[in-house]
């Protein structure tokens, strides 16, 4: 290349090492981008997802330690919902959203009803 590669080349070379399961160039890719980007928890937090899939758990542990003495901690996603044409955004177990309540019961209320969707005599397993 006659341009040094930045975060954005080595992410999509993670990508397509991914797609075309190069696991040597996903660690490679991995690995330069923790270098470009020592203080971006994402990458550590993909690295850790990559060293856990193939179970070296010696390897997450140590990242995590690694995270932690770094002071890296991964922002927690947001979710949004729109409700009456208004737009809400929540966290994972968040209680701070004045209809928290409403929109945890929902949520339990849904989680049976798909529970007993995959019970019911008429829906079909594929083994």
């Amino acid at each position: 290349m006659s341009v040094e590669p930045g975060p954005s080349v080595w992410g999509s070379l993670v990508t397509a090492s991914v797609l075309h399961e190069n696991r040597d160039m996903q660690d490679l890719a991995y690995r330069f981008l923790i270098q470009l980007e020592p203080k971006n928890p994402s990458n550590y937090i993909s690295l850790l997802d990559f060293y856990a899939s193939s179970r070296r758990w010696d390897v997450v542990a140590e990242m995590r330690r690694m995270m932690k003495e770094r002071g890296l901690k991964k922002a927690p996603g947001c979710s949004w919902i729109s409700i009456n044409s208004k737009t809400h955004c929540f966290y994972v177990a968040d209680k701070a959203h004045p209809c928290s309540n409403s929109i945890y019961h929902m949520l339990d209320y849904l989680i049976l009803v798909m529970k007993g969707a995959c019970y019911s005599d008429d829906f079909e397993h594929s083994t």
